[in-house]
């Protein structure tokens, strides 16, 4: 209850600096005092290192999950594909993207949202545009290909049409 209370004052990223340091001194005191953290803790403290971008931890603790029998949910996965693109980690970030939806786990619109931008960052269009269209949203991927067609320089002829082909 009262590592929920803190992770409930954390909002914005500087002031998840400033609460990381309790996050992790209440970690420790639960783990001997003998209290087994169940799978909304061990998120709870995923996301706090996930928002400060210490990804180190956060995978420290993602793994230590099965040690206390909690298996990552949609949200252990979603905290950490965002910490990595946060970070600019795009290949690992997809590596646990696709792990993730191997598990049946259904990504949040967030986690598509933070992937759709972070491989459209990175130059990688045609892999953004055929997630929108996986996750069943190819009338946003037609819109989203109009408006780079028309922006000037943005998007070649030829390669237009070869994505415009993909969404049919």
């Amino acid at each position: 209850m009262l590592l929920a209370a803190v992770f409930h004052r954390i909002g914005k990223p500087p002031v998840s600096y400033v609460y990381l340091h309790s996050v992790h001194s209440l970690a420790r005191l639960m783990k001997s005092s003998g209290m087994i953290p169940d799978t909304f803790t061990l998120n709870l403290m995923i996301k706090a290192y996930a928002r400060c971008l210490e990804m180190e931890e956060a995978i420290r603790v993602f793994r230590e999950m099965g040690l206390y029998r909690c298996e990552p949910n949609e949200y252990s996965y979603g905290y950490i594909v965002q910490g990595f693109c946060q970070k600019g980690w795009l290949e690992k970030a997809m590596n646990y993207f696709k792990d993730m939806r191997s598990k049946a786990l259904v990504p949040t619109t967030t986690i598509y949202i933070v992937m759709i931008w972070s491989l459209l960052l990175e130059r990688r269009l045609e892999a953004a545009v055929e997630e929108m269209c996986r996750e069943g949203q190819s009338e946003v991927a037609y819109d989203l290909l109009e408006e780079l067609r028309q922006r000037k320089g943005a998007m070649k002829g030829r390669m237009h049409s070869d994505l415009l082909a993909s969404l049919h």
